[in-house]
């Protein structure tokens, strides 16, 4: 207008823009399922007919938003709407639509590695399905029993040992634990021209399945009276078994006790003066061992096969030993001013059996050099770990070879009429050793430890030295063969 008024006309087109505008620019709605609908009006029926036609088409459903995420003609329509995955709940799924033409896939368990076949499959007969849990086949026959025995040479001495694993031993079958049975004892105790091949046979572990005979006698027979020595002297004190089975738990320290070792004591009954009783429960457990039934001195390996153990004279028979040791004590004496000066001193207690051989008596005449077996424990303190967590070493052992027999027996003077103990003075320092493998004596050095069993042969010295508590379980056999010829 030239008078600067604006018509009614202009006003009335202005007023509506305006309208127009806030109409435009309104506030989008607050549900974007509501929102999504209004804006969509036009294109979803097109929409169905694409997710229709797709489903048909398909072998496995999809989730509702995974739908709307790969659909692109629902994207178009949802325009600047709030994504629906932020705030829409679970949706429903819609019900399976599977092709006839699809076939289904048999799964893989996780647990068994077994595939899971449907119910209407047909498996093949000759396809062998594994079963979870069945027994593994027996082991086959073991025709070689050389695989579970060796004998090993030792490298100081040059004498020759026979091991065998009773670990090894106990996984295999009855029949291939009598084939190894048999080999073993045909080995420990050969001989060529009536001189043992061997030093000793030697079983790991072989006496794990026996109860402490110590505690065992304890428990049954408190009352048993023993003998026993004073620690350091030679001086014999009378006791009962749970008398000095106290001393030993109240004076032991790590892996030796400081008392007197226990002097032996029969299993199978007392003559005269002797200490022990007849132990028939134990006797029946060591018969249960393969190596114990055969070698006992009624075993059929024995000369006297099937004898009464209570008529025994060759054992068994156990003794209890303190292990070497070290005895603290002070002592006083005056300066030249009369001072009083204390010293510590020490005094060694040896625990050991000088070189002897087995023997026994023929008619009450005559003696004749015989094999031993034995096999050692522990004597079980609260504070120390039990046999079946750990494997103490018990005993250092010197044996020497058979064929040196009458040339040690000479050189050190043993008299095999006297028994064990005092059959020799003299002990073999290494000093001694190296001297008499420069006369061409072989000796083998070993070490036993818990529950081990060992099989000496005749003509057999030896010597040991106690490096543990422990008892010995211990008899002598006279085999068949050494009477033979």
């Amino acid at each position: 207008s030239t008078n600067g008024v604006t018509p009614t006309s202009e006003i009335v087109k202005v007023e509506s823009s305006v309208l127009n505008k806030k109409t435009v620019q309104s506030p989008k709605p607050s549900h974007p399922v509501k929102s999504r609908k209004i804006s969509g009006q036009s294109g979803m029926s097109t929409a169905k007919k694409t997710l229709q036609n797709k489903l048909l088409s398909q072998a496995q459903t999809k989730t509702k938003v995974s739908r709307t995420q790969s659909c692109p003609a629902i994207k178009e329509e949802a325009g600047t709407a709030t994504p629906l995955i932020k705030k829409e709940k679970t949706p429903t799924p819609l019900p399976e639509a599977t092709p006839p033409s699809v076939k289904t896939e048999p799964t893989e368990e996780r647990t068994t590695g077994v595939p899971t076949v449907p119910a209407d499959t047909k498996v093949a007969a000759e396809i062998p399905v594994k079963t979870v849990g069945a027994p593994t086949p027996p082991m086959p026959i073991l025709t070689d029993p050389k695989s579970c025995v060796r004998v090993e040479t030792c490298p100081d001495g040059g004498a020759t040992v026979v091991r065998l694993d009773m670990d090894v031993f106990d996984s295999l079958n009855i029949h291939q634990q009598n084939l190894v049975v048999d080999y073993f004892f045909e080995v420990t105790f050969g001989e060529t021209n009536g001189v043992a091949d061997h030093v000793m046979g030697i079983i790991s572990n072989g006496s794990k399945g026996m109860p402490n005979v110590l505690k065992y006698i304890v428990d049954n027979q408190p009352g048993l009276k023993v003998k026993h020595q004073v620690l350091g002297k030679k001086d014999v004190l009378n006791c009962t078994i749970s008398e000095y089975y106290d001393k030993v738990k109240s004076n032991h320290s790590r892996c030796i006790y400081h008392e007197g070792g226990l002097q032996h004591v029969s299993l199978v009954g007392t003559k005269s003066e002797e200490s022990g009783a007849l132990f028939p429960d134990l006797i029946q457990l060591m018969e249960l061992n393969p190596f114990f039934d055969v070698t006992l001195p009624w075993g059929s390996l024995s000369r006297y096969d099937g004898l009464d153990p209570a008529i025994s004279n060759d054992g068994p028979i156990f003794w209890v030993r303190p292990g070497e040791q070290f005895l603290q004590s002070t002592s006083g004496s005056r300066n030249h001013k009369g001072y009083r000066l204390l010293k510590n001193r020490e005094t060694l207690v040896p625990d050991r059996t000088t070189p002897h051989a087995d023997h026994s008596w023929e008619d009450g005449k005559t003696i004749a050099t015989t094999a031993a077996a034995a096999f050692l424990q522990t004597v079980e303190f609260p504070d120390t770990p039990s046999d079946a967590e750990q494997t103490h070493s018990l005993k250092d052992v010197i044996a020497f070879d058979a064929n040196n027999f009458y040339q040690l027996a000479e050189e050190l003077q043993l008299d095999l009429y006297e028994p064990p103990m005092t059959q020799c003075d003299i002990w073999i320092e290494d000093a001694k050793l190296n001297q008499l493998r420069e006369s061409n004596v072989k000796y083998a050095r070993l070490r036993l430890k818990a529950n081990d069993m060992y099989f000496i042969p005749r003509n057999v010295i030896h010597q040991f030295k106690t490096v543990a508590a422990c008892l010995s379980v211990a008899w002598h056999v006279r085999l068949k063969k050494y009477y033979d010829t």
